[in-house]
């Protein structure tokens, strides 16, 4: 999962995105070389944000439904454009973007889930050095981020605790090879 990107691949995220099976980009991409290059590494499944624009954005759905592991994802740009009860539509997981913050919760049994900006001013995810050499602040923020994800893996059961276990195990490998 990745979102706000804002015209820029950043090279901190593509540890995260490489040998992933497929790849959710939750808006504001603002250019169709970000999603080539996505494309590059896995299957891109994405929504239009924002910032996106103009007729290469055209083509892009505002939301996108897909099932991992007999799971059904909705992926929206902005949290506002999520339907009222997710959950009676058969959606167990909701992606968004558009905060540019990285947060984790569950409500009436859906997972919502907001990988926050991965763009070139606010890229927030993938640098495990940065966050644990950026202060008191920054480390508690991540430290608490990372924890919320590692004890909903645990809560989950099925296809859920799956892909959590497999965003934990990725995560790991990058860390030990930074």
């Amino acid at each position: 999962m990745i979102s706000d990107t804002h015209n820029l691949v950043r090279p901190e995220a593509l540890p995260y995105l490489k040998g992933c099976d497929a790849i959710i980009h939750a808006g504001d991409i603002c250019n169709q070389a970000v999603l080539d290059a996505l494309t590059q590494i896995a299957p891109v499944t994405a929504v239009r944000g924002n910032n996106d624009t103009g007729d290469w954005a055209a083509s892009l759905p505002t939301h996108a439904k897909l099932t991992v592991h007999q799971v059904t994802i909705l992926v929206v740009h902005d949290i506002a454009d999520v339907p009222a009860d997710p959950r009676s539509e058969g959606i167990g997981v909701v992606v968004t973007g558009h905060s540019h913050k990285p947060s984790i919760s569950e409500r009436d049994g859906v997972l919502f889930v907001n990988p926050g900006s991965a763009g070139p001013t606010a890229f927030q995810a993938a640098d495990f050095r940065r966050h644990l050499a950026g202060g008191r602040r920054a480390r508690q923020r991540y430290l608490r981020f990372a924890a919320d994800i590692k004890k909903r893996a645990d809560m989950s059961v099925g296809p859920l605790r799956a892909i959590f276990n497999q965003l934990i195990n990725q995560a790991r490998a990058v860390a030990a090879a930074a």
